[in-house]
């Protein structure tokens, strides 16, 4: 949505040069943790976390304990 062209970019994926209206998609096959930049703005950064599908069901079931706590 920015007019500006950005990339993600990681150790393990790369998406090219996106410009306005341009999606990427990548398809992590390993769990772990994973950092990604913009190579055209180094400042722009992140971290993705991927999880084994019982790691991401524990937390969702923490998830609905804590908005169960909210609701008392």
């Amino acid at each position: 949505m920015d007019p500006a062209d950005h990339t993600v970019t990681g150790s393990i994926f790369d998406s090219d040069v996106l410009e306005e209206g341009d999606t990427y998609e990548f398809t992590f096959t390993e769990t772990g943790t994973f950092e990604y930049y913009c190579s055209l703005h180094p400042e722009m950064e992140g971290t993705i976390i991927v999880t084994d599908e019982e790691t991401a069901g524990n937390m969702t079931d923490d998830n609905n304990d804590n908005d169960d706590d909210m609701d008392s």
